[in-house]
Order: C-alpha cells, then sequence, then structure tokens
C-alpha cells in the first residue's frame, strides 16, 4: 500500500474542493470565452492552463480520479497550445467547454457522495 492510499481524505479538504473547482471553472469559462472570439490570446490561453493546473491539483487532494484526469488532459492541451503557438478551432472551444461541464458535474457528485456515503 502506497502513503496515497493510506491519505484520508477530511470533510473540511472536500468542503473546500468545491468552490475551489467553481472558482477555476469560471476563470475556464471566461478565458475560453476570449479564445471564442481571438483563439490566440495568450494571456486566456494561460489562464486556462493555471486553472485547469488547480482543478488537477485539488482533485488529487480528495482523491477524485476522473476529474484529475480530465484536468490533467486540458492541462496538457493548454500546454501544447502554449508551446507551440497554435491558435484553438471553435470545434476545440466546443470539446472544452464539454469538459468544464464534465468537471462541474464531477464536483458535485463527489461532494454528493462525500455527504451521503453508501456501504459497499
Amino acid at each position: 500500500m502506497s502513503d496515497q492510499d493510506n491519505f484520508h481524505v477530511n470533510k473540511s479538504m472536500v468542503a473546500m474542493f468545491q468552490p475551489e473547482i467553481e472558482t477555476q471553472i469560471e476563470i475556464l469559462r471566461t478565458a475560453m470565452s476570449t479564445l471564442s472570439n481571438t483563439p490566440s490570446e495568450e494571456r486566456a490561453i494561460e489562464n486556462c492552463m493555471r486553472a485547469s493546473l488547480s482543478i488537477k491539483g485539488a482533485a488529487q487532494l480528495v482523491k477524485i480520479q476522473l476529474a484529475l484526469n480530465l484536468s490533467s488532459a486540458l492541462e496538457d492541451f493548454f500546454i501544447f497550445i502554449q508551446v507551440n503557438s497554435k491558435a484553438i478551432s471553435n470545434e476545440q472551444i466546443n470539446t472544452l467547454n464539454t469538459a468544464t461541464e464534465y468537471l462541474t458535474e464531477l464536483a458535485k457528485l463527489s461532494i454528493e457522495e462525500h455527504e451521503n456515503p453508501t456501504d459497499d
């Protein structure tokens, strides 16, 4: 068993998770709105990358693997865009918006799961 397996997620950490995710998702939405009008806006791309990184860190703390995987993929995408000086297409914006909605739902479900655990 690894140290991470032994790490106990307490309720206060879970309670902090949802507001953090909501804040970072709002940053993503705002930046993606900018990108839909200006597809290569460097500051908006940077904001998306940083928000994805913050979500990834929060998801790792509360051990929500799906959110961790999705936010990691988002972070990798934005880093790729930054490094390669690429513009983001409208189709990519739509996919990113869908990913953001999934993160929102994962956060809600995870909070509910911790508030109302089931016995397996």
